[in-house]
């Protein structure tokens, strides 16, 4: 087995929450199994249509998401994001935890200039 062929290997994604659910293979670590993960967070014990509906979100989209047999657009993860309380790109980070807020990563430049604007409003 070559090199590329060893890092396409699929794993399977089993909820510990719906052990009976259908298992689904997913590369590990792609944005797609790092946001079926993320909404399979968001949802916890909940059913995937109650917590679709009362978000006001597509069922048969958040079932597909949750999966992990989609193509999300950004717009889509958006919607859910916002639906949420979340800001979208949390959605995509593989450390995400529902209900830890956390600040946007800044570069060196913007906390210059955000210290400059904070000096600026504490002389005004």
């Amino acid at each position: 087995m070559s090199n590329a062929q060893a890092a396409k290997l699929d794993f399977y994604v089993q909820h510990p929450e719906f052990p009976t659910a259908t298992l689904c293979a997913v590369d590990p670590l792609t944005p797609r199994a790092i946001l079926t993960r993320n909404v399979r967070k968001l949802i916890g014990d909940e059913s995937v249509r109650a917590w679709a509906m009362a978000r006001g979100l597509n069922v048969r989209m958040i079932e597909r998401i949750t999966e992990g047999d989609h193509n999300t657009t950004l717009e889509k993860i958006d919607e859910i994001a916002n639906a949420c309380g979340v800001p979208a790109w949390q959605l995509l980070l593989p450390d995400f935890e529902p209900g830890t807020l956390l600040e946007p990563p800044l570069t060196k430049s913007d906390r210059e200039l955000l210290s400059r604007l904070k000096g600026l409003l504490a002389h005004s």
